[in-house]
């Protein structure tokens, strides 16, 4: 039995030193990935430090659209405030954005006269006042480019958002 024990011991001491070369890949990979980690940590909240209030993206809808849709939306807050009915006339509306606290006029703009020019044709927009604003209405146009383009324009409609309409779906709104 004496000439086993120099094997059993060769082999222990074998079978150590590959467990400690184990646990020392496992400390090397954890410490490159606990580096990788907090690197991207590090990114990340340098990215949300830097990037401030500004907005993190843009749009790419046409600005006679969004424009359409800023002024929409004032009818529609207007709206919410007096019984779901529209402003009675333009002064009405911008008399209510004149009211409005500054953290609210914020999403509306500076000047609200802005909001009533077309920038595609240079041309107010359209808007039937005191109109009633109801999503479960049937669609209806609430207001929409005078000109348009393409053959198309924008419509903003009862139920709550702008469609784009060639002549014919957009007579089909305005005569209901």
């Amino acid at each position: 039995m004496a000439p086993d024990m120099p094997r059993t011991s060769r082999r222990r001491r074998k079978d150590e030193e590959a467990e400690e070369q184990a646990q020392a890949d496992r400390r090397r990979k954890f410490m490159i990935w606990g580096g990788v980690a907090a690197a991207a940590v590090v990114v990340v909240a340098a990215v949300l430090f830097f990037r401030g209030n500004r907005p993190v993206a843009g749009t790419t809808d046409p600005v006679a659209k969004t424009r359409l849709e800023k002024l929409f939306a004032l009818y529609k807050t207007y709206a919410g405030q007096n019984g779901k009915k529209g402003p009675a006339n333009e002064q009405a509306l911008k008399d209510f954005y004149a009211a409005l606290p500054a953290d609210q006029k914020a999403q509306f703009g500076d000047d609200v006269t802005v909001l009533f020019d077309n920038p595609g044709d240079g041309q107010k927009y359209e808007v039937r006042y005191g109109l009633r604003i109801d999503a479960g209405a049937a669609p209806q146009a609430v207001m929409w480019e005078k000109v348009g383009s393409g053959g198309r324009r924008y419509v903003a409609l009862t139920m709550g958002y702008v469609v784009s309409r060639d002549e014919e779906g957009f007579k089909e709104l305005k005569t209901k």
